[in-house]
């Protein structure tokens, strides 16, 4: 996370011999507020995030709704 307008960033790691070289920090998206329930979690690939915005706070946001959900997982 880090950035003061809670925007969650990604940066670029590369492991060498001589330690740990990071890359630019690039914004990702806008966390919500964040208070002590507020958490995320990214998904196995990386490419989605589990977002926990409290009940009852209004969103801007369309809703998205996943079908077949299931078929996914690892069974």
């Amino acid at each position: 996370m880090g950035a003061p307008d809670n925007t969650l960033m990604a940066a670029g790691v590369e492991l060498q011999v001589a330690g740990v070289r990071l890359g630019a920090p690039e914004p990702l998206f806008r966390l919500p507020p964040i208070d002590e329930y507020a958490f995320f979690q990214p998904s196995r690939d990386g490419r989605r995030f589990l977002v926990y915005e409290m009940p009852g706070v209004q969103q801007e946001r369309p809703m998205v709704v996943k079908l077949n959900w299931a078929a996914g997982l690892d069974k």
